[in-house]
């Protein structure tokens, strides 16, 4: 597999970095909806703590993948897709890495205005944003967090459907260009010249 893309299909960087931040994305919403009704301290402590620092870790990921996109082409879509389909196509791409920025940095906004601290992995504390302490805020930001979630909900959703329709529906390679190669063993005996033997 190609490390960059290809008129085909993604490169290995491109579906790495584009299935490292799904199955994150997917972690982090179901530890945001929970975590809260965490009885056990210890361990809602711990969550939180992970929430946060793989929340920073989600920004740096997606901003990576912005990166490597704009130096890379991009598999062409099927020719049979309308314009306005390739517009909608244009839109949910540009929203979705919109909303996976947005929605650690409301996170940290959150968190630099209730001033607690974003410990990565135990190895050192990310940088709050310079604030005074203020509830208030911190409460602004935690609300606009929370509606970025559920925007992202719904656009993932879109962008899995739409996903989905392009592989059963109509039965093109959009779907197959971004997921994983599977490995293909060679065959090295002509089987057909073994066969003529038994005729």
């Amino acid at each position: 597999m190609s490390i960059k893309n290809t008129w085909q299909e993604y490169g290995s960087v491109s579906k790495w970095l584009h299935w490292s931040i799904f199955i994150l994305i997917v972690l982090m919403l179901l530890s945001g909806n929970f975590m809260g009704d965490i009885p056990n301290k210890e361990l809602k402590s711990l969550c939180v703590l992970l929430h946060k620092a793989f929340g920073v870790l989600i920004f740096f990921l997606t901003a990576a993948r912005l990166a490597w996109a704009f130096m890379n082409r991009r598999p062409k879509l099927p020719g049979k897709m309308s314009k306005i389909e390739l517009m909608l196509a244009n839109i949910m791409k540009n929203l979705l890495y919109v909303t996976l920025l947005a929605i650690p940095v409301t996170g940290w906004l959150m968190v630099s205005a209730k001033h607690y601290s974003i410990n990565m992995f135990g190895l050192f504390n990310f940088p709050l944003a310079p604030m005074t302490l203020n509830r208030h805020i911190g409460h602004f930001w935690h609300e606009v967090h929370e509606l970025v979630a559920w925007t992202l909900i719904v656009l993932v959703s879109l962008h899995a459907l739409a996903a989905l329709k392009h592989h059963f529906y109509d039965k093109d390679n959009v779907l197959n260009s971004m997921l994983p190669k599977r490995k293909r063993t060679v065959v090295k005996t002509d089987v057909k010249k073994r066969l003529r033997k038994y005729d």
